[in-house]
């Protein structure tokens, strides 16, 4: 029994300890955007992974649990057994109660047979004191001179068998005490082996009291142990359900944000050029002198491309989701997009300025050729012109390294 429980609580401390394990790991799991997408990938391999641990955990609690109920079930079984050996123990005990009250009524009879031939063989005794001293005050002569004084031959007989009755009489009464002293020594005899059996039952008694005793209390104990360990392992088990109903929250919204940087994830090579003819670039990315504020080596973050005093439409020049759609600054109307990132998880995002109107709205979704708004001259602008900014993490770059320039002239 001893190794059964040890064995159940090491399956505890085994349940315990990866709890432990799934708590702290849970704790490593990011919370922040700035991860990269094969970031988050291997965390959620390493969370399933935990995931199934857990679970397994969880098996061999249940099969803890299976397996105590059935040893309690078992106990169960054997205390039963103990119980009906108890009843039979029960039963002997009350028999050997009544052979020591038979005992007791045959020391009692014993000693009262005792006492009554102890009182005959004293009375017996006394009269055989008695003739002893009528004998020897007569003496053998006052025999003799009895038997002469008879008056004829019949009398002499008479006279002769009293003598002899009486001579009878004392050798019966010297017989019965021998005889009546053995039976006082062999029931004195019976009587000391009566009481020895008594005091072996009554000992024997204590003996099969203690051994109900011990086998009840062996029994609760073991009933009450393998309780205690369903109760704990029952407790483990839904602390594990619920660690593990946690860190599938915690799986889930780690395969959103999974989802949505798959979906935000940079196709790869250059996108589209975002008008419908080549027109002109008039202004380069880099310095340059300011078309408005005639400022030297002024910092250009993007290209112009001159439409020819047209409103052409603007469109997309790949996926992405529109991150800006309104008035902002000298950009008069402008539009943001967001087109994911790249491998390294930097963010890649097109910017589109002077726009005559807007077509598209803050948070939708758009692809290749979606038509953002058209050409103009809004903001600080010298004539209808596409502005283009690329930016790398909010840093400008040379556009052409994510958009194919078609070939182009400068004005």
């Amino acid at each position: 029994m001893l190794s059964l429980i040890q064995n159940l609580r090491a399956k505890n401390v085994l349940a315990l300890i990866l709890a432990c394990f799934m708590i702290a790991s849970c704790l490593l799991i990011p919370g922040s955007a700035d991860t990269t997408l094969e970031q988050d990938k291997s965390k959620y391999k390493d969370l399933e992974n935990q995931l199934s641990e857990i679970k397994s955990s969880q098996n061999k609690l249940k099969e803890s649990i299976r397996k105590a109920k059935e040893d309690k079930n078992s106990a169960i079984a054997l205390k039963t057994e103990l119980d009906k050996e108890i009843s039979l123990i029960i039963e002997e005990i009350d028999l050997y109660n009544q052979l020591i009250s038979e005992y007791n009524k045959r020391g009692e009879n014993l000693s009262a047979d005792i006492s009554e031939l102890e009182a005959d063989m004293y009375n017996a005794y006394l009269k055989f004191k008695e003739r002893i001293v009528t004998i020897h005050e007569m003496g053998s002569a006052e025999y003799i001179d009895f038997l002469l004084e008879s008056g004829d031959f019949s009398d002499f007989l008479s006279r002769f068998e009293y003598i002899s009755d009486l001579m009878q009489f004392e050798r019966n009464v010297l017989n019965g005490i021998n005889s009546d002293k053995e039976e006082l020594d062999l029931k004195v005899a019976q009587l000391n082996v009566a009481n020895s059996r008594l005091s072996e039952i009554l000992e024997d008694c204590e003996e099969k009291k203690a051994d109900t005793e011990t086998k009840k209390a062996d029994a609760n104990k073991l009933i009450e142990a393998y309780e205690k360990d369903i109760v704990k392992n029952e407790q483990l088990e839904r602390e594990a359900k619920q660690d593990m109903d946690d860190l599938k929250d915690i799986m889930t919204t780690l395969a959103k944000q999974i989802k949505n940087k798959e979906e935000e994830l940079y196709a790869g090579g250059l996108m589209k050029w975002p008008l419908d003819q080549t027109y002109y670039i008039t202004s380069e990315f880099g310095y340059r002198t300011h078309p408005v504020t005639g400022q030297l080596q002024s910092y250009h973050n993007g290209i112009d491309i001159g439409t020819y005093g047209g409103e052409p439409p603007i469109t997309a020049p790949g996926p992405g989701t529109v991150i800006y759609a309104g008035v902002k600054g000298t950009y008069g109307n402008c539009v943001m997009i967001s087109h994911g990132f790249d491998e390294k998880g930097r963010n890649i995002v097109t910017l589109y300025a002077h726009m005559s109107r807007i077509s598209v709205k803050n948070g939708q979704k758009v692809q290749t050729g979606t038509k953002l708004g058209n050409v103009g001259s809004t903001g600080r602008s010298t004539g209808n012109h596409l502005h283009l900014t690329v930016m790398l993490d909010g840093t400008p770059v040379d556009p052409g390294t994510y958009i194919r320039i078609l070939p182009k002239r400068l004005k």
